[in-house]
């Protein structure tokens, strides 16, 4: 049950349970305080039984009676349940099943409930199942008017501004009157929101609301809305007007040119003539289906307006907020609203519903656009475009403030009479200003403009990196900022792709209007991954931004004009980073991931060479073993069968899992490393039935005598192959047993390598694939002080850090949260890396990205081990292998293993000077952006990590008393572990570590394979 509807701190006597039998619905008399179970959790498993029962975990929330008393209605939720909502009568016989995957609700009369269902939606009492959408709207809290002529109800925030709208609707006309929009300050979100949940006076005339808007907390507010109800209603308007040609009728023409990709999406444009009758319904066709997308809508002239869209029932858009939730009008001269299609669009016709919302003055537009953005193909929709550029509410300009201090400046002039140049197959260039720099990993940059003068031109910022770009163009009024990717043949085939002699395209074009004299223009990539622009100081655009950014120059395009300022930078700014080698913390285990055999067996005989030369190199000494199971015979005889090998899901790719090399393992044992075991899907004949005590059945439980059984002889076999069974093994990799069945399995696994002989073998703990489940497991173990205290390592994933790429202190709290329920247990990080398709890019700041969360685990988790996904991984579109492994086998040059991506250097900042033994130590440098972390070894070893996420370079002064350093390595856009030049350097020392650049000191030398090395036979080649 989520923690607002229930008792934090209580343990839950059924957890277990998926469906107890001794809870469910209670009646209690008030008078005599008399309690009767009406019906069971289990009972409703049992009466209304769903697909995958084995996936399922039970529980009622949010029970309402009927107007008449007579019957009373529940939703059924719960893990792998979603939300069913049902209706009982008052003594809980007679229970129907009314709708599925409803929020929330309300009683309009004794045989009919108004619910939220992706729309306002009305469900019979009757248990058929049928529902009629009675408007389209966000979700909210609703509730019936004496009379049910009236609806109140409200939204969740919406908006830049994080607005509740508190709203009535009117059901004869459709009309809805907003009663307030009420912001919501930052902090109040998840279970810590304040919704404004309206409720009724007795007579209806007042509504009650929790706020926080006036900064004072959670709050009561008491509305008087009489005077709403008592103005007479008119029906909205109904005009149909097809957007293939002009409606004479509405004074509307309709620019008839054929669709071309702008800003990644086709666009409707529609001129309006400023008649005052645009709401109602437009048409649009698409010849094939259209995928989920982002519709937005422009409106441009708009006065006093409020508005709500729908397309085919899916609200798009409410009360005037632009951007994430909807979109309209406050006194100003243009709005964009952006709120994703709920579904795939089928092919076909489709209405667009424009609603004005009561109280609105005549709506006067001088031009309206529609656009869809992020479909592919384009050519799917029958869409028109006029050519105009889209306008936006003027930005104010203040007057620019130049910065106390800044670090380099470099002076430029764009004179079209002076530094024009002859350009071979170009005729005469324009003039140009090209910067010699090579930007730094993250940066910031300012162009200060003394003089600009562009005659009806524009000054084009330009920045290029090997994948893409960003140009900033400034006109006189206007600032465009436009997003494009090159180097793609097929890019020319796109519609609307740049034909130049290099195939560009424009992925997205941001266009504001400037109100004021542009006097200064800051550009910023941030370890957000943001992409950041601002005029005078006053930022216009924020978004993220993946590919890296290397060059940039400036160019004039005017006749005429002249252009003259100079590029700032960052001044550098010093900070002193104070270790204290007396607060130890975590003993270091190591680094490493999983080599999958079939990439290892790829490898030429000089690659295979050089891969253990990396893998030393590196101090990747940890092989976890990938999780081997499908596959594994009832004699346990297959582990090295290449033929056995099963695919991943990556792609085109061939098999990569599911066996083993011994040969290897024992190659990497010889070298000092360490070997990890673990099942993921169990082999079928270690599954079976298991009978929870409340009845439940679970088919792919674990049969917990066979799985140690498997367990033992992967020991004995590695024992018997490898010299010696696996140093660790996990409980099972991302598979969450019922919890019992987690207990046994430990408990029967460390007995059976008791007394198989494998007493030094240690368990870690089952890793979740997410710190959030990762938690909630861990909370599980604890509760059996027996299973706690078999278990030798906790261990978890951080896939979801993802989710906070782009504010990754936010992933803080859980980090903290996992560390402090460790309670001092060594904590493996099992498994790190980028799997989102959204962030599946090669790009030097999302490496970055995840050497933010390297140190978070070693500082704020207590990480002992790191393990990235994959070591070395085949893979057939290399964009799986950018981001899932830090190599890959390259082909292409005799079979060698190479760096996949950036990925990899930032990794090894971490673990090349870090071996086993080392202990982390305090180290504080006093800005946040600064991410500092020391070790020391048990003969005087030191190895200190400083990581610059900050846009301007930081020059850190260590002290570290009596420490002293012998070498120093660079991490950046272009240095992979780069070894600086440096004598020997004794605290205090002082160290310039560049925006985005990563140095790591130590007096540790550089690992390298020994002279009587030796590779074991390639068993998985047999």
């Amino acid at each position: 049950m989520r923690a607002g509807y229930g008792y934090n701190g209580i343990p839950d006597p059924n957890r277990a349970i998926a469906a107890p039998a001794d809870s469910g619905v209670w009646k209690i008399n008030l008078d005599t305080g008399e309690t009767q179970l009406l019906f069971s959790l289990a009972d409703i498993a049992r009466e209304f039984p769903l697909k995958n029962p084995d996936k399922a975990k039970h529980y009622i929330n949010h029970i309402q009676w009927s107007p008449d008393g007579a019957r009373f209605l529940f939703l059924n939720r719960g893990s792998g349940v979603g939300t069913r909502m049902f209706t009982a009568a008052a003594d809980g016989t007679d229970r129907r099943l009314v709708h599925l995957g409803s929020s929330h609700y309300t009683w309009r009369d004794p045989k009919t409930i108004l619910i939220w269902a992706d729309n306002y939606v009305l469900v019979n009492d009757d248990g058929s199942l049928k529902s009629e959408v009675l408007w389209s709207a966000p979700n909210g809290h609703e509730s019936y008017l004496p009379g049910n002529e009236w609806i109140i109800t409200d939204t969740y925030p919406i908006g830049p501004n994080r607005e509740q709208c508190v709203y009535l609707y009117h059901v004869p006309t459709a009309n809805m009157v907003p009663v307030g929009f009420f912001p919501v300050p930052k902090g109040y979100d998840g279970e810590w929101r304040c919704d404004t949940h309206p409720r009724l006076s007795r007579d209806g005339t007042k509504v009650c609301i929790d706020s926080t808007h006036e900064g004072n907390g959670r709050q009561l507010y008491l509305i008087d809305i009489k005077d709403i109800l008592r103005k007479p209603r008119e029906a909205r308007p109904n005009a149909r007007i097809e957007a293939e040609s002009a409606e004479p009728t509405t004074g509307l023409s309709v620019d008839r040119r054929k669709a071309a990709v702008t800003s990644g999406g086709a666009v409707l444009g529609v001129h309006c003539d400023s008649q005052p009758h645009v709401t109602g319904r437009w048409t649009f066709r698409t010849r094939d289906n259209l995928p989920k997308a982002d519709l937005l809508v422009r409106f441009a002239g708009l006065k006093q307006s409020r508005f709500a869209v729908s397309v085919d029932h899916r609200p798009l858009g409410q009360f005037g907020l632009p951007e994430g939730g909807g979109w309209g009008s406050r006194d100003e001269e243009w709005q964009i609203g952006r709120v994703p299609l709920a579904a795939n669009l089928p092919r076909g016709e489709h209405l667009l519903e424009i609603v004005a919302l009561d109280g609105a003055e005549p709506v006067n537009l001088d031009w309206l656009e529609f656009v869809a953005a992020d479909v592919n193909p384009i050519k799917t929709l029958e869409f028109v475009r006029n050519d105009s550029q889209p306008i936006t509410q003027p930005i104010d300009l203040p007057e620019w403030s130049p910065p106390a201090q800044s670090g380099s400046s470099e002076s430029f002039v764009l004179d079209p009479e002076k530094n024009t140049m002859l350009i071979w197959g170009r005729g005469r260039g324009r003039p140009t200003h090209y910067f010699q720099e090579f930007l730094p990993g993250l940066f910031e940059r300012t162009l200060e403009l003394d003089q600009l003068d562009l005659d009806e031109g524009t000054l084009e910022w330009v920045f290029t990196g090997d994948d893409g770009g960003v140009t900033v163009t400034l006109a006189d009024s206007h600032l465009v900022v436009t997003e494009r990717i090159h180097g793609a043949p097929g890019l020319g085939d796109i519609e609307g792709a740049k034909q130049t002699r290099h195939v560009e395209y424009v992925t997205h074009a941001h266009h504001f209007r400037l109100k004021g004299r542009p006097q200064a223009v800051s550009v910023a990539m941030d370890h957000r991954l943001q992409w950041r622009v601002a005029v005078n100081g006053k930022e216009v655009l924020a978004k993220t931004f993946e590919i890296d950014l290397t060059r940039h120059q400036l160019a004039l395009t005017a006749a005429k004009g002249r252009v003259a300022g100079r590029c700032l930078t960052p001044t550098t700014i010093s900070r002193d980073v104070t270790v204290d080698p007396t607060g130890r913390h975590q003993t270091i285990v190591g680094f490493g991931g999983i080599t999958t055999p079939t990439a290892y067996v790829q490898l030429s005989p000089e690659g295979k060479r050089r891969w253990w030369e990396l893998v030393v190199e590196n101090n990747l000494l940890i092989q976890r073993e990938y999780p081997i199971g499908t596959q594994l015979n009832r004699q346990a005889d297959n582990w090295e069968r290449l033929a056995d090998a099963t695919p991943h899901y990556y792609g085109d790719n061939f098999p990569n899992g599911e066996i083993c090399n011994f040969d290897y393992n024992r190659t990497i044992r010889g070298l000092g490393g360490q070997v990890w075991f673990e099942f993921w899907v169990l082999p079928p004949w270690a599954r079976r039935e298991w009978r929870a005590p409340d009845g439940r059945s679970h088919r792919n439980a674990v049969d917990v005598d066979r799985y140690v059984e498997a367990m033992l002889a992967y020991c004995r076999a590695s024992q018997e192959r490898a010299g010696a069974p696996p140093d660790v093994v996990g409980i099972q990799n991302e598979t969450q047993q019922p919890i019992p069945l987690w207990y046994e399995m430990t408990l029967a696994l460390r007995k059976g390598l008791d007394e198989a002989g494998f007493d030094e073998v240690r368990i870690h703990m089952s890793d979740a694939s997410n710190l959030r489940r990762g938690i909630a497991w861990l909370a599980d173990l604890r509760r059996s002080p027996e299973a706690w205290a078999k278990t030798d390592y906790v261990a978890a994933h951080m896939y979801d850090y993802q989710d906070y790429f782009t504010d990754p202190d936010a992933f803080d709290p859980r980090l903290t949260e996992w560390n402090e329920l460790a309670d001092g247990k060594p904590f493996l990080s099992t498994e790190l890396c980028v799997n989102s398709r959204d962030y599946q890019w090669k790009s030097y700041r999302l490496a970055l990205s995840m050497g933010q969360l390297y140190h978070k685990n070693l500082v704020l988790a207590d990480a002992a081990a790191l393990c990235y996904c994959w070591g070395l991984l085949n893979v057939v579109q290399p964009p799986y292998g950018w981001t899932r492994s830090l190599f890959v086998p390259d082909a292409a040059n005799g079979f060698l293993p190479k760096p996949s991506s950036h990925q990899l250097r930032v990794f090894a900042a971490f673990s090349r000077r870090l071996p086993a033994g080392m202990v982390r130590v305090d180290a504080d440098s006093g800005d946040p952006d600064v991410l500092a972390s020391a070790y020391v070894g048990p003969a005087g070893e030191k190895t200190l990590i400083l990581l610059n996420r900050s846009t301007s370079p930081r020059e850190i002064r260590v002290q570290w008393p009596g420490a002293e350093f012998t070498e120093a390595e660079l991490v950046d856009p272009y240095h992979a572990n780069h070894r600086l030049p440096a004598a020997r350097l004794v605290s205090p020392v002082s160290h310039t570590v560049p925006p985005g650049g990563i140095v790591t000191l130590t007096n540790l030398p550089r690992k390298e394979l020994p002279a009587d090395f030796v590779i074991f036979g390639d068993a998985a080649a047999r």
